[in-house]
């Protein structure tokens, strides 16, 4: 083990030691071009699946408050009825059962960062 210590903010403790070494490792062998774009879409398809599966069961349960008035469909017809995208600032949810009134728009449901 090497002697190396890191200050967070002047004044306070050192941290040395084998915590210190872990992260440094862990840190010096991530090399983002490890993932593909198949490792990519695959965490994508996830967060989407187990966002229908979690929102589909609490339905059931009667407890969903993001997918209001699909009660009486399945999951595949919910998926059907919305979409969802990725951006920079989160995973958002369009709505076209619930369409605001006035402009016939999907509802937008920031559901996740």
């Amino acid at each position: 083990m090497s002697n190396h210590c890191m200050t967070y903010q002047p004044g306070m403790e050192d941290t040395c030691g084998e915590i210190l070494e872990q992260v440094l490792a862990q840190s010096n062998a991530y090399n983002p071009e490890n993932f593909t774009v198949e490792d990519v879409q695959a965490a994508l398809a996830k967060e989407k699946r187990d966002f229908y599966d979690r929102e589909c069961e609490a339905l059931k349960l009667g407890t969903s408050s993001l997918l209001q008035g699909y009660y009486k469909y399945e999951k595949r017809q919910i998926r059907n009825m919305t979409h969802m995208e990725r951006f920079k600032d989160g995973l958002y949810l369009f709505d076209y059962l619930n369409k605001e009134a006035y402009s016939g728009q999907a509802r937008i449901l920031l559901i996740g960062s």
